[in-house]
C-alpha cells in the first residue's frame, strides 16, 4: 500500500504566506511591550493603502487640480499556528508584529484587531483578523488599565 508520507520539505512557506511572530500587546500584559505571543502564518493578506482625495475646482467648477493623503493602512489575513508552541487561543487584538511587505515601504508595525473565533469540526485551527499600520513604534508605548 503506498505511503503518503513527506519525503521531502525544505522548509519555506510559499504562495503568498508570511511567517511572524507575533508579539503581545499592551492589555495583555499591563503595559510590558514586545514578549513574544508565538510564531504565526498569515495568508490569504490583503493590504489597503488608500488615499484621501481632496479635488481643487477652479471657478467654474472644472478641474484645476488634486491633493491626495495617506490614509490609514489596513489588512485582512488568515491567522494559522506557525509551530507546536504556539498557543490558538492565545492571539488577542491588540497583539501587534513588525514585517516588510515590501521594500518600498520598508519596516512597518501593525497591530491586530477584530480577530474571530472559529470552531470547525475535521478543519485546521485558523482565525481572520485584520490589522492597521501602527503611526509610532508599539514599544515605545505602554497602557494602563482603568
Amino acid at each position: 500500500m503506498a505511503s503518503n508520507a513527506q519525503v521531502y520539505n525544505d522548509g519555506q512557506i510559499q504562495f503568498g504566506s508570511w511567517i511572524i511572530n507575533l508579539l503581545i500587546g499592551p492589555r495583555a500584559l499591563g503595559g510590558n511591550f514586545s514578549a513574544p505571543r508565538g510564531t504565526y502564518i498569515f495568508e490569504h493578506i490583503r493590504i489597503n493603502r488608500p488615499v484621501k482625495l481632496i479635488k481643487r475646482p477652479d471657478e467654474l467648477g472644472g478641474p484645476n487640480g488634486f491633493v491626495m493623503v495617506t490614509e490609514y493602512n489596513e489588512a485582512t489575513c488568515t491567522i494559522q499556528l506557525g509551530s507546536a508552541g504556539s498557543s490558538a487561543q492565545a492571539i488577542v487584538n491588540g497583539d501587534y508584529f513588525t514585517n516588510q511587505f515590501n521594500t518600498l515601504n520598508g519596516s512597518e508595525s501593525f497591530a491586530l484587531g477584530n480577530i474571530t473565533e472559529p470552531y470547525e469540526m475535521d478543519g485546521y485551527w485558523k482565525r481572520d483578523g485584520t490589522f492597521i499600520k501602527c503611526n509610532f513604534t508599539p514599544a515605545a508605548f505602554t497602557f494602563t488599565p482603568n
